[in-house]
This record gives structure tokens, C-alpha cells and sequence, in this order.
């Protein structure tokens, strides 16, 4: 039949607390029964610390039941087997949790370690004083002894303090399975009961103590459980004298029970503390000799030999320390008073003198590291390569000895690889003479410092004249600066990377270096690669990738003002209104443009216009940086001429948004603007502000409407679209109209223009389409071409669109293609391809003398003639010349070079003030 589990601990546990708790109580003596020692609470503790919570029940049942047993048949009346019985739970229950609480651990407690000794010393203190007031309420109650409450308390307390640190050690090593009984523990258990029966026989109580001479003996040699064990024949002997009427404790009256158990504490603490003290000196000493051991045996592994010297002034030296495995090396026995004699000897007679001059005292007494390579013959012929480094522990300047560290290395192997690299390099050096790349090797160690292994002769010719044999430096130092930290990246397993390089004679070219990174089994770290003249490539994509850069800086930067430019501006519009929709929140747009602007160009010249609208971006940045966030914008950006675009995120009332754009106002006109020339000049802006969360076009929408709205309302003034009336609300522009002034924008920021000649010619074409009555498309193609004449300036180069002088013929020629340009340039873009017509023929002429076609009259299209019309008369005003003188002109114009009855038209339209086109770009704008 199976036990189970939960009763097979109890079945083990009970038969030995039932002898246990007998012989406690065999051991009583005096008239009253005192119990000497109870040894059975020290078994209880000893299971609970070394049992699983859950078992703790099963135990301290199997103990109640044992208790109700043994006390009754002892004689025990009801109150006192039931207060002896509590006692002899609590106080092993209290005991090991109060353990395990002090050492946060379930683990039993290591008795050769101190701290363990000290937590389970204080569980022997505690509970027995506090589980014995149970014990001694109940016997005084039940009339089983004439001493008082205090004194039974005393007695109970000491005997199981007695019992607990007599038995723990014993029973601990029991239950873990490691008792050892050996002869001299023997003999010292025989010494001890010897001791203390001469003791009881012949002398007093305080000869007592002789008895621990044996007992300190076994607890030094075997640490707790020797103690434990000499400590229990101590008890038993000393017990069973005094209960036989000999010894000093004979009278056996409470008094010298309590005599003689204050004896057996003392003794037992002195015992056990001398254990633990023991057992903690043993256990560092076998630590620090495995620890020993262990280094031993490392030294003894390694190819190398570690030593330490003190070397004097007359380069005598002394061996303080040497590692095992010279012998090994040098062929021949070596001891510390030999090891530089054993060493001179066996080196090779021409490696003596560098050796010499590596090891002098004035080298290693200005705390130097030194290291060198030197032979020791061997008998079957050829050399052991070994490495002597030496590394001095600091400087020594008074003329003493110098202690120094070295490490003695074979270093054989190392060199064959290094030879075997080195032919295998001539062999490559041959196979890639005949190319035009370098072909190179570099070692990366362990520092990270690049040391050059091979490169192919062709090194020279990339580096402008460095020698293939050169440091790794004469390669890094002359990249490019900029191009330097992509070139020290060497994270990947493999890259290609392009950067420039300034060789020796001055010439800059551009590397294509392509490498990977090699580890051989060893761990050194190999980068092999092949680098080539990349120059003739970039060369021929120069062009580009300026023009490309021209573009990335127009496209995110204004170059003028500095502002963020249209498109950075758009970008942080998607981001604001996307967090505007998740927090339930609006933006604000507000938009800006000066007043009378090209009135400042015609009046002070474009340098001074430029000066202005620099000093507006410095106000409008000043304004970002402002304090009071209510009411500044997040950001302020260029959004082309003289118009600029501000935006306020996270709006939740418009009366923020107008209040920004006061500020905007208020601090533009607070201050006149400072001319180079000296002069000043009053500057003031209209602005549209516009609240909402939808999208991007929509809110500029409405803010350039209410812009338009201030301007035609006296200017310098802000509006908010929400107030604009019903006559106010005019349609906006389209999608093709949008892109077609974007195109614009960047034709006019090329030149260096600001007055929005495009722009201009733009409204006068819709408005020459819309007097003669024409279909609403042809109006629509007439302003798109007025946007685009001039697009395909785009690929005209610098040189000639910029020159401030007049051109020559050739570059004449260069300037009329832009027209062909861009015709070619929209017909592919879906929404602007309709307007091809007026942009390709808006230069020829009505008597048949112009480009790029030479068309006459009617067979120039409609558009082309309506533009050029509207160029014309734009081109005169941005002269400077008022209207009268510019409709004399464009009348003179009609016939030879315009179509006149377009030109009737467009003077009519001029002298019609009603319409917008007269009130924004008029004498007065």
C-alpha cells in the first residue's frame, strides 16, 4: 500500500520527536520535575525550516497530538498539557518565521555563514521567551510547582534556548544529509564527557568551563555540527550528574537548575559563535584557494607568461611574480631569480640589443609601454617568434626602482600569417596592377584604428601621388570633411559609398568605394574593397545636380527672406489640420501682402523692395518667437511676391486668429522701414484670415478671399472671412490656375522679380476674353496662358535670364526658345495642356516678324494675341511708366506688333475702373 505524500513527512517526523521529547523529559531533575533541557522545540524548528509552507500543518499537528500524548501520560493535568502543548507549537512556529522573515529567503539557514547564525540566534532568543509565558501561566495554574510565575518562566525559557541551540546544528546536518561521525569527533564527544564528569566529581560549577576546551576544539575543526555534537554530550552528562545528586548543582533546588542552566547557555553561545566564526574563516579560505587555483590553471593555459619586475637605476632587476609556462617557451628550466639570464641566453644573439633597449630603467621610469619582437633558436631548426611587452605602473623620478607588469608572448604563428599575407599580396599586387581601381585590404583593431594591409598600385594614381604603403591617414585625411562621417560608418556587412577626395596634387575627385567586412575565425576584423575614380561621372551630372539642388532649396526655403517657402508651409498645414481633426480643434490661415508694393519697386527700385520684404520676415519671425502664444503664429512662410502666409494651430475661436493677424499689422506699421539709401518709408499689409479644419485649399482659399476683400477695401486692414458679405464671396481660382501660378512663382523667383508680371498679364487676359464676350474655356485658357508665357525660362541657363547688362545675339537666340520651351513643357500636363497655343505663339507678331513660328493676323491664335497684348502693356508699366504713357505705347504697338482690335479691347478694360484688375494693378496699387 502507497502513503501518501502528506502523511509519509509525519510518519518519519513523529517517532523521533516522541524519543527526542522522552529523553527531554528523562532528563528532569529536582524535587519539581525542572526539565534541564528541552530538545525536541530544537527538531520542531529544524523541520519547519527545512519543509514547504504547505507541509507546516501536517508537523505542528503531528507535535500537538505528540504533546497531548507524552504530557498526559507524564502526569500532566488538563491546563498544563494544553499549556505545554501551545508552548511547544508556537515556540518552533514562531522561530522560523521570524527566520525567514530576517533572511527573506525559504532556503534553511547555512550555519558557517554568519548572518545566517544571527538571524536564527535571534529566533532562539525571541520565541522561547515569548511561547514559555503560555507554558508557565499554565503549570502555575494547574499546581504543578511552588515557584512563581517569573522563575518557571526563567526555567522553561532557558531550557528550550538550551534545547534549540544544543540540538539545531545536529539535526539540520541530519536532515541535509550530512553527518560524518569521525574519530576525532569522537574523541573530542569522550573529552567532553570527561571533562564535565571530573567537574561534577571533584571540582565547583565554575570548573565547568573546562569542559569547553574539547568542545571549542571540535567546533573549529568541524565547524556547527561538531559543536552541535560535543555540545550534546555536554547536556546529557551534565543533566544526568546533577540528577544523581553529584556535582555543584546537587541541591537541585531551582536556584542551581537555573545555575546551571545559565552554565549551558553561556557555554553553548560560546560554542556555537566559535563554530560559525570557524566555519566563515573556512569557507573564505576555500574560496580564496579555489580562486587561486583557478588562476593557476588559467596561466597555465595560455601561450603567454605574465610576470612583474622592479628594475633599479643599473638596469639590474629583480622577479617578483612569474606566471607559469616560461620554461615552455624559452626550451630550458626557469625560476624568478633566473628569468633574464635564462632569457639571454636562449635569444637569438642578434635580437640582444633591441631586447636590451626595450627593457632599460629610463624608458620604463618615464611610464612608457614598450613592446618587442625577438627569436629563440629552436633544436629542430628555424626561430620561436616571442613578444615582450612591458608596462611600467607609473613614473619614477627620484632615482628608485620601477615596477613593471609584462606579458610574454609566442607570437610565431602571428608572423607566419603575416608573411603568408605578405607574399600572398605580391601576388594580387601583380594580378591588379593592369587595372584602374585600387584594390585594398585594411585591418580594423580592436581600438578601432584602420591599419592598411594591401592596396594596389593604382593607390597612387587616386591619391594624387601617396605611395600604396602609406598609413590609412593619408587616405582619410584628405576626404572631404563633410563626406567624413559616411566614410567612418562600418556598421553593415557590406556598403558602396561615394565621396570626395583631394589627392596630393591638389585635384579633387570623386571615390566610389565599394567594401565589405570580413572576420576571420580568429575575431580579427578585415575591410577589403576596391576604389574607383568616380570623377568623369559626377562631372557629367554636375548640371543636373545643381539644378536639382536649385529646386530641393527653392522648394522648402524662400532665398530671399529666409521664410519657409509655399511648400513647407503646405506641409505644415496636412499636420496641423490632421491633429486639428483629433483634437477637435480648427487653423487658422491668415494671409498677408504689402500694400502698394510695386509702387516702392517703381519709386525706391526692386534693391529696396528686396530690403523690405527682408525687414518683413524679420518682424514676422520675431513674432513667431513671441511669448504670448495666444496670439502668435506657428509659423510664417513666403508664399510668393510680396504675399505671405501665416498659420495658427489648435484654434478653438476666430477672435484669436483676427487678433494675430492685428498683431502681424500693428507691428509692420509701428516702425518705418530703413532704406540702404537712408531714407524711410512707411510699410503697411492687408491680411485675409481665415478659420477652419477641411482642407489645405479651402482655408487659402477663403483667406486670399478676404484678403482680396481688405485690399479692395482701403488696405491695411485685417478681414476674416466669416464677415465678408454675399457680394464679397467671388469664385476662387482653379486646380490649373493654382498650378499654373506655382510655375509662375518660380519663373519671377529666378529672375529676381517681385512685381508679379505673371500674375498681372494673367488678370489682364481674362479680362481682354471677358470684354470681347468670349466662351467661358477661352477666358479660362487666355488667364492660364497669361500665367504660363514665360514657363519655359525654367531651362534658360543662368547666365543669360539673370545678366544684368544686355545680351548678345547668341543669347538672344538662347531667350526667344522659351517660348517653343514652353509650349513643350505643358502640352503634357493634364489641365494646362489647353493653353499650349498662348503660350507658344504670345510672341509673334501681327505683321508676320515674329517667333518662333513667324505666324501673321488671324492665323496666330485668339489667346496668343490677347496675351501678347496684355505683355506688352504689363512690361511698360513695370518700366515705371504711368497708364497714360503705357496706352500711348500699346496704341503705337497696334497694327505692326498687336492685333488692334485686341488692343481696343484691353483699353477699354483699363479705363473701366469698376472692374479689379483697374484697383490691383492700376496706378494706384
Amino acid at each position: 500500500m502507497r502513503v501518501p505524500r502528506s502523511l509519509r513527512l509525519p510518519l518519519v517526523f513523529a517517532p523521533a520527536y516522541a524519543l527526542i521529547a522522552a529523553g527531554g523529559l528523562a532528563l528532569g531533575v529536582g524535587a519539581d520535575g525542572g526539565i534541564v533541557v528541552w530538545p525536541a522545540g530544537g527538531l520542531t524548528l529544524v523541520m519547519l525550516l527545512c519543509s514547504a509552507r504547505r507541509d507546516w500543518p501536517a508537523l505542528l499537528v503531528t507535535v500537538a497530538a505528540l504533546e497531548l500524548v507524552i504530557d498526559s501520560a507524564a502526569g500532566f493535568p488538563p491546563i498544563g498539557v494544553a499549556g505545554v502543548a501551545a508552548t511547544n507549537l508556537i515556540e518552533p512556529l514562531l522561530g522560523a518565521l521570524l527566520y525567514r522573515s530576517l533572511a527573506r529567503t525559504v532556503a534553511p539557514p547555512d550555519l558557517s555563514r554568519p548572518r545566517d547564525a544571527l538571524r536564527l540566534g535571534a529566533g532562539v532568543v525571541v520565541a522561547p521567551a515569548l511561547a514559555n509565558i503560555v507554558a508557565s501561566l499554565a503549570v502555575v495554574a494547574a499546581g504543578m510547582t511552588e515557584v512563581g510565575r517569573d522563575t518557571a518562566w526563567i526555567s522553561f525559557t532557558a531550557a528550550d534556548a538550551v534545547g534549540i541551540v544544543t540540538t539545531v546544528p545536529f539535526f539540520l546536518a541530519v536532515v541535509q544529509g550530512r553527518v560524518r561521525l569521525t574519530r576525532e569527533l569522537a574523541a573530542c564527544v569522550a573529552a567532553t564527557v570527561a571533562a564535565v564528569t571530573v567537574v561534577f566529581l571533584f571540582g565547583g560549577g565554575v570548573h565547568l568551563y573546562l569542559a569547553a576546551l574539547p568542545m571549542l576544539w571540535a567546533a573549529i575543526r568541524m565547524g556547527p555540527y561538531g559543536a552541535s555534537v560535543t555540545s550534546i554530550g555536554l547536556v546529557v552528562t551534565s543533566a544526568f550528574l546533577t540528577g544523581r545528586s553529584l556535582g555543584p548543582f546537587a541541591e537541585q533546588s531551582v536556584a542551581k537548575i537555573l545555575d546551571l542552566q545559565t552554565a549551558l547557555v553561556s557555554l553553548e553561545v560560546l560554542v556555537i559563535a566559535t563554530a560559525v566564526v570557524a566555519g566563515a574563516l573556512a569557507r573564505e579560505r576555500d574560496a580564496a584557494g579555489q580562486q587561486a587555483g583557478s588562476f593557476e590553471r588559467i596561466l597555465s593555459s595560455l601561450h603567454s607568461v605574465v610576470l612583474t619586475e622592479r628594475v633599479w637605476p643599473d638596469e639590474s632587476a629583480e622577479t617578483v611574480f612569474l606566471g607559469p609556462g616560461y620554461e615552455r617557451l624559452l626550451g630550458q628550466a626557469v625560476t624568478c631569480g633566473t628569468t633574464r639570464r635564462a632569457a639571454y641566453e636562449a635569444m637569438h644573439p642578434d635580437d640582444r640589443t633591441a631586447v636590451a633597449a626595450n627593457a632599460a630603467y629610463a624608458l620604463l621610469a618615464s611610464g612608457r609601454e614598450t613592446s618587442v619582437d625577438w627569436r629563440v633558436p629552436r633544436a629542430i631548426g628555424g626561430y620561436r617568434w616571442l613578444r615582450t611587452r612591458l608596462m611600467p605602473r607609473g613614473r619614477v623620478t627620484d632615482g628608485g626602482p620601477v615596477t613593471v607588469d609584462g606579458l610574454i608572448a609566442d607570437v610565431t604563428r602571428e608572423r607566419e600569417i603575416l608573411a603568408a599575407l605578405a607574399e600572398q599580396g605580391e601576388v594580387v599586387e601583380r594580378l591588379t596592377s593592369s587595372i584602374a581601381e585600387t584594390v585594398y585590404t585594411l585591418e580594423m583593431l580592436p581600438g578601432g584604428e584602420l591599419v592598411p594591409r594591401f592596396r594596389s598600385q593604382s593607390f597612387t594614381a587616386l591619391t594624387g601621388g601617396e605611395p600604396p604603403d602609406a598609413p590609412n591617414s593619408a587616405w582619410i585625411d584628405r576626404i572631404h570633411p563633410d563626406d567624413r562621417p559616411n566614410v567612418a560608418a562600418f556598421d553593415a556587412d557590406s556598403w558602396a559609398i561615394e565621396y570626395r577626395l583631394t589627392g596630393a596634387d591638389g585635384v579633387e575627385r570623386w571615390i566610389l568605394d565599394r567594401a565589405r567586412r570580413h572576420v576571420t575565425p580568429d575575431g580579427r576584423t578585415f575591410i577589403e574593397g576596391i576604389a574607383a575614380d568616380n570623377t568623369e561621372r559626377r562631372r557629367a551630372e554636375e548640371s543636373l545636380d545643381e539644378a536639382v539642388a536649385r529646386l530641393k532649396i527653392m522648394s522648402e526655403t524662400d532665398e530671399l527672406t529666409g521664410l519657409a517657402n509655399r511648400r513647407v508651409m503646405t506641409e505644415a498645414l496636412a499636420a496641423a489640420l490632421a491633429s486639428a481633426a483629433a483634437e477637435d480643434s480648427a487653423v487658422a490661415v491668415v494671409m498677408l501682402d504689402v500694400d502698394r508694393f510695386k509702387s516702392i519697386n517703381d519709386t525706391y527700385g526692386h534693391v529696396a523692395g528686396d530690403d523690405v520684404l527682408r525687414e518683413l520676415a524679420r518682424r514676422f519671425t520675431s513674432l513667431v518667437r513671441a511669448t504670448d502664444q495666444r496670439r502668435a503664429p506657428d509659423l510664417v512662410a513666403r508664399w510668393g511676391g510680396e504675399e505671405f502666409c501665416a498659420m495658427i494651430a489648435g484654434v478653438t475661436d476666430p477672435a484669436v486668429a483676427r487678433a494675430a493677424g492685428e498683431r502681424i499689422r500693428e507691428a509692420i506699421v509701428a516702425v518705418p522701414f530703413h532704406l540702404a539709401n537712408g531714407s524711410q518709408i512707411d510699410v503697411t499689409i492687408s491680411a485675409g484670415v481665415a478659420v477652419g479644419s477641411g482642407s489645405i485649399e479651402h482655408l487659402v482659399d477663403e483667406a486670399d478671399r478676404a484678403l482680396y476683400i481688405a485690399k479692395r477695401r482701403g488696405r491695411d486692414q485685417v478681414r476674416l472671412f466669416t464677415d465678408l458679405g454675399p457680394a464679397d464671396l467671388i469664385p476662387g481660382d482653379s486646380d490649373a490656375v493654382r498650378l499654373a501660378q506655382a510655375l509662375a512663382f518660380a519663373v519671377e523667383t529666378r529672375e529676381g522679380s517681385q512685381d508679379l508680371h505673371s500674375r498681372h498679364v494673367s488678370d489682364l487676359a481674362g479680362a481682354i476674353a471677358t470684354h470681347l464676350d468670349l466662351p467661358d474655356a477661352m477666358v479660362e485658357r487666355c488667364r492660364l496662358a497669361g500665367w504660363l508665357h514665360d514657363v519655359g525660362k525654367l531651362t534658360i541657363p543662368d547666365a543669360v535670364v539673370v545678366k544684368a547688362g544686355p545680351i548678345d545675339a547668341a543669347e538672344q537666340e538662347i531667350m526667344r526658345a522659351h517660348a517653343a520651351i514652353g509650349d513643350q513643357l505643358i502640352s503634357t500636363m493634364p489641365g494646362l495642356a489647353e493653353a499650349h497655343l498662348g503660350v507658344r505663339h504670345h510672341h509673334e507678331r501681327f505683321d508676320g516678324s515674329g517667333y518662333p513660328d513667324g505666324l501673321a493676323g488671324a492665323a496666330i491664335p485668339l489667346e496668343a494675341r490677347i496675351v501678347a497684348a496684355a505683355d506688352f502693356f504689363a512690361g511698360t508699366t513695370a518700366r515705371g511708366l504711368d497708364r497714360a504713357a503705357a496706352l500711348a505705347e500699346l496704341r503705337l504697338a497696334a497694327g505692326p506688333q498687336l492685333d488692334p482690335q485686341v488692343v481696343a479691347a484691353l483699353a477699354a478694360v483699363l479705363l473701366d475702373e469698376s472692374i479689379a484688375i483697374a484697383a490691383r494693378f492700376g496706378t494706384a496699387a
